[in-house]
């Protein structure tokens, strides 16, 4: 498990279009994915998990940097 991890202006630029019910959303989820490593459900059709598994790969990424 990771302590910290880099929160790119890209994360923020896709969140800053939510609705704040949206936003706290997917927050919650990235923080899961991120420190409790809880993968989105690739089945999911639900508009936050779809915008974070646009961005799995580069969270997928910066976790393994973090580990690093």
């Amino acid at each position: 498990m990771i302590k910290q991890f880099n929160f790119y202006k890209s994360y923020m630029d896709n969140i800053s279009n939510l609705t704040h019910t949206e936003a706290g959303q997917s927050l919650k989820k990235l923080l899961e994915f991120m420190f409790r490593d809880k993968e989105f459900d690739e089945l999911a059709t639900d508009k936050i998990t779809s915008m974070l598994l646009l961005l799995s790969d580069d969270l997928k990424a910066d976790n393994r940097t973090c580990y690093s």
